[in-house]
């Protein structure tokens, strides 16, 4: 069964309204399924628990030695319907983003592959995965400090949903077809960056079904 794209969702917080919580209304629907929370922030605070639905979700991935933090948490299976992703804080900020993306076809007793992360104060980002299995998604969670700034993906990802507030939070990903080295690129005009990538492993043998979507952009 081949990896398809299902929604997406985000919330954020910048400047006003300090918690140590936020919430992403998100909505899953389909089989084998497969749920990303990405959680970007430029404080010193860092997640203490990450819900949907009330059941716990586990760290994939994270970058947190830079200005410009990334954690990445996944969940196998996660409810079907429309549920409230939760993300707890270890401590109140105003500086926040949060997005969720789920997937269908994906496998349910070993999801994940390979993850990369990378970081720089200038340049444009450069990461690559080293996929473990055929038709694996590679899926990229991207933070830049300048919210005017321009970023571009160069080796074919489809962006997701992008938020321009404070900083540039984005998410993006794309099909692979052979296990093997994949870039995942982009064309930056100014910032920092931090970027965390996770190899989605497909459901079967089947060839993965790229599926566009649009854009959930505020």
């Amino acid at each position: 069964m081949a990896v398809a794209f299902n929604a997406a969702s985000q919330t954020s917080r910048w400047g006003s309204g300090s918690s140590n919580q936020i919430i992403i209304s998100h909505t899953v629907a389909g089989a084998n399924t497969y749920m990303f929370v990405g959680i970007s922030t430029n404080q010193a605070v860092t997640p203490t628990s990450v819900t949907y639905n009330g059941d716990a979700l586990a760290l994939v991935a994270s970058k947190t030695d830079t200005d410009y933090d990334i954690w990445v948490y996944g969940m196998v299976a996660p409810d079907d319907g429309t549920h409230d992703v939760t993300v707890t804080l270890s401590g109140a900020t105003m500086f926040i983003h949060g997005q969720a993306l789920s997937y269908t076809g994906v496998d349910q007793t070993d999801p994940i592959g390979d993850t990369s992360t990378n970081a720089n104060t200038s340049g444009s980002p450069t990461q690559s995965v080293d996929t473990e299995t055929a038709n694996s998604w590679i899926v990229d969670f991207l933070t830049i400090s300048t919210d005017g700034a321009s970023v571009s993906p160069l080796d074919g990802q489809t962006e997701r949903q992008k938020t321009a507030l404070g900083i540039i939070f984005a998410a993006y990903d794309q099909a692979t077809t052979s296990a093997g080295t994949y870039d995942s690129d982009y064309d930056l005009t100014s910032g920092e960056w931090t970027i965390v990538s996770s190899e989605l492993k497909e459901a079967g043998g089947a060839a993965a079904t790229y599926i566009s979507a649009p854009l959930n952009i505020i």
